[in-house]
């Protein structure tokens, strides 16, 4: 090798170095990241990291061929653990109690949840998905007095409605063209923050609607918080006499302690994993996770659960299909 050509080797083998040991590091976090998360129940922060399955699977998927290239065994057999329990906790493998079959539900009603985001200026874009979605029931939150008036052309189509609209991001409305046997605001729980309920009709059926969207749990106390306000939606369902419907921002994934605490011997089930698991907040960015969620009590079933058009927000509106198990 002549002294010209060994500098430029010298310096591409670096640079493999390098990026072999950023590939390395990065692996690391992923694997420490995933377990942490497997402990979200013991602490707030630990919680935080159960958000972000997706990105996990991700960083796991590219691992696993780079290191059966590179024939790093250690590191492969670690990132296949990791690549392995991702996939299973988003494909409901572990933890499926919390989702429900819906192969013997006929189609029931169509219920639309949007997070508006206070400051979001786009009233147009929202009434436009609203009339198309062309719903049964519409639940919007982080409703003000700006967004009350902004949202009277839906009475139109929605003769039935109820509105707190507030100053702290907790405001809430429902729309309705379903009859209303009973239709209320309530501030349960440890905090203020209210929740929608309703008994609709539709078909000669009755069911419970409760619309809720409690504290994003960041620190330990708003973390608290939304854990005492969850189980409250959770003695809710325990106390329902027929099927419910609960739709919502939830601040809460799939795999969080949040939604442990709503599911367990509540009755209230997710639809299909997968479905279940698509990112509703900061969709198309590296941070995106899934708090926008539709959970039923039978004979009420969750059919399908679909991303509706961006409409200003920071969330993304959520389409529910709701079904009827025969």
């Amino acid at each position: 090798m002549s002294s010209e050509s060994q500098p430029g080797f010298w310096s591409m083998d670096f640079k493999a170095t390098r990026i072999a040991g950023l590939g390395d590091a990065l692996l690391v976090v992923g694997l420490l990241c995933t377990l942490l998360s497997l402990f979200g129940r013991l602490h707030w922060v630990l919680d935080l990291f159960t958000h972000f399955r997706w990105q996990y699977l991700v960083s796991c998927l590219v691992a696993v061929p780079c290191y059966a290239w590179r024939r790093s065994r250690r590191m492969l057999v670690w990132a296949s653990l990791s690549l392995g329990t991702n996939l299973a906790l988003i494909l409901g493998w572990i933890g499926s109690a919390q989702y429900d079959s819906v192969s013997t539900a006929e189609p029931f009603s169509k219920v639309v949840s949007v997070n508006v985001r206070t400051e979001n200026e786009e009233v147009g874009k929202v009434l436009d998905f609203v009339r198309s979605a062309d719903a049964d029931a519409v639940f919007f939150m982080e409703v003000d007095d700006l967004w009350e008036e902004g949202l009277q052309p839906l009475k139109a189509m929605y003769p039935n409605s109820r509105f707190e609209s507030r100053v702290d991001n907790f405001g809430i409305a429902l729309y309705t063209r379903l009859e209303v046997e009973k239709l209320e605001i309530r501030h349960p729980g440890y905090t203020d923050v209210p929740i929608v309920v309703a008994t609709l009709k539709k078909d000669g059926r009755s069911f419970r609607f409760v619309g809720v969207h409690p504290v994003p749990p960041v620190g330990k106390w708003n973390s608290h918080y939304r854990n005492e306000d969850i189980h409250a939606y959770a003695a809710l369902a325990q106390q329902a006499k027929g099927p419910m419907l609960l739709v919502g921002d939830l601040n809460s994934s799939p795999w969080s302690e949040g939604m442990r605490i709503l599911t367990s011997g509540s009755n209230l089930r997710l639809g299909g994993a997968l479905n279940a698991a698509m990112p509703t907040w900061m969709v198309g960015t590296l941070v995106s996770i899934p708090i926008d969620h539709a959970l039923a009590q039978k004979p009420l079933t969750i059919l399908r659960r679909t991303m509706g058009a961006e409409a200003g927000s920071d969330r993304r509106p959520i389409v529910i299909e709701v079904g009827w198990v025969r």
